[in-house]
């Protein structure tokens, strides 16, 4: 997922991706997308209006 755009008031404005995701970080990997998707959806007005692709890589550390 790269980006992502409001509907309604905000339209435009693009999802804050890292934001959004970090408190799930130490989910499984299917409830995690599922959560993106969720949040997408409600995002987004409740509409998904184009096509969506997302996956998880897994984690490491930071230099």
């Amino acid at each position: 997922m790269t980006r992502w755009r409001r509907r309604g008031p905000s339209a435009g404005t693009f999802y804050p991706l890292a934001e959004r995701v970090r408190p799930w970080t130490g989910l499984p990997p299917g409830e995690l997308l599922e959560r993106l998707h969720a949040d997408l959806v409600d995002y987004s007005g409740g509409r998904l209006e184009d096509d969506l692709a997302a996956y998880r890589l897994p984690g490491g550390t930071r230099p």
